[in-house]
């Protein structure tokens, strides 16, 4: 089977994931913070978890500049703005 998805699109988590990772990923998802990890550091279930983690998360999306119109004068600030009365 294969499984194509979209830049905003997360894929699922596989099946040989283990039960921290997809705890990781829940949180991540949720937007929770790293610092919420239950487990003790530098351990197999705390790596798990991590990394579920992140792939959890909501990635960034990048969004081309588009290019300038032809008019010189698009996006340019007035050399004399106009004056409001006090």
């Amino acid at each position: 089977m294969s499984w194509t998805t979209t830049p905003n699109e997360k894929k699922p988590p596989v099946q040989s994931r283990d039960a921290y990772w997809v705890k990781g990923f829940a949180v991540g998802e949720a937007g929770g913070m790293m610092r919420s990890c239950p487990y003790p550091n530098e351990t197999a279930a705390c790596k798990s978890w991590t990394e579920g983690f992140f792939e959890g998360k909501p990635k960034p999306v990048i969004v081309a500049d588009k290019p300038e119109a032809d008019d010189k004068t698009a996006g340019s600030i007035e050399a004399d703005p106009p004056t409001v009365g006090i």
